[in-house]
């Protein structure tokens, strides 16, 4: 797809392009969910598995627009792309191997395992605790995803900063992502996978209110290199919730079901902040800040003893 568009030059098919790379990302993220559990045989394998995952992941989201940006620089559109498409090709064999090293486990499994096939998002979501711990996350994913577009007309419109401000102030965002899960997820963790990723979204709810009302370019990174941590903490911690909760012959039917919860609720964010006029943006992300923040506190209170380990999978 990204060879097409190359050649062809034309905004349908960069349309198309994004779309392809998000179904070939969920894709991948889902086949994670599914092959980390089948390796990780222990609790603290899961949660430092996952650590290194998404700080890796969160790495690529740093490393990946500079690379673009050098390509561009260097190159024309079209030959950039075609760059890219050559990265990946090459990353598609690499990606297969890896997971055909790793994850041997699964080819070994009953039949059993893989009787349930499609999205059973019903059934995850009747799974002994998921919607208890899933629910203060989608609430945060939508109301950080129209964060993501609102803080673009908070730093440019309202308050006139350069790009270039904006760019340093979306940069600390993605340090913190790096940052966050290697540093504190170990610690946040010890309250539980679920509590912890709530506590985080408590915090998260707090750097958005300090955005609302923040009038400096130094405190608007200080802000969101705290949700950038905040936030890398908390994908972290659900992560090792989910491989722990949903049951090794429900994983390829249910792990996919999670991810497009995530993405749905993605969506809807980007949506909902289309919908806020530009003099509003400072009220909303502080009505924002508040609804993260009192979404956090509550799962927290309610997750505290939600805590399924992958060691009690036999006796489920």
């Amino acid at each position: 797809m990204v060879l097409v568009a190359s050649t062809a030059n034309q905004f349908a098919a960069y349309i198309a392009v994004a779309i392809a790379l998000g179904c070939t990302g969920s894709l991948l993220w889902s086949a994670i969910m599914v092959a980390v559990p089948s390796f990780a045989k222990t609790d603290k394998q899961i949660n430092q598995a996952n650590r290194v995952i998404q700080t890796v992941r969160n790495l690529g989201y740093v490393c990946g627009p500079a690379i673009g940006g050098l390509l561009y620089a260097k190159a024309n559109g079209s030959a950039g792309l075609l760059l890219i498409a050559a990265f990946v090709l090459f990353a598609a064999p690499v990606t297969f191997a890896c997971f055909k090293v790793l994850v041997q486990p699964l080819a070994e499994t009953d039949q059993q395992d893989r009787k349930h096939k499609g999205l059973d998002i019903e059934g995850l979501y009747k799974t002994r605790g998921v919607l208890l711990a899933v629910a203060p996350l989608l609430v945060t994913v939508v109301l950080t995803s129209a964060l993501n577009v609102l803080l673009v007309i908070r730093v440019r419109h309202n308050l006139n900063l350069p790009p270039e401000a904006y760019g340093i102030i979306v940069s600390a965002l993605s340090i913190g992502l790096i940052v966050g899960p290697l540093t504190l997820g170990a610690a946040i963790g010890k309250l539980g996978d679920a509590a912890g990723a709530s506590l985080a979204a408590g915090v998260i709810g707090l750097g958005i209110l300090g955005l609302a009302f923040s009038l400096s370019e130094l405190l608007m990174i200080a802000m969101t290199f705290l949700i950038g941590v905040a936030n890398g903490v908390q994908n972290a911690l659900m992560g090792s919730f989910m491989m722990k909760a949903v049951e090794k012959t429900r994983r390829f039917s249910q792990m996919p079901a999670y991810v497009l919860s995530l993405q749905t609720s993605v969506f809807i964010g980007f949506i909902s902040a289309g919908f806020v006029r530009n003099e509003d943006t400072a009220t909303a992300l502080a009505a924002i800040g508040v609804i993260t923040a009192i979404v956090g506190i509550v799962g927290l209170a309610l997750n505290l003893n939600n805590r399924p380990s992958i060691a009690s999978e036999g006796a489920r």
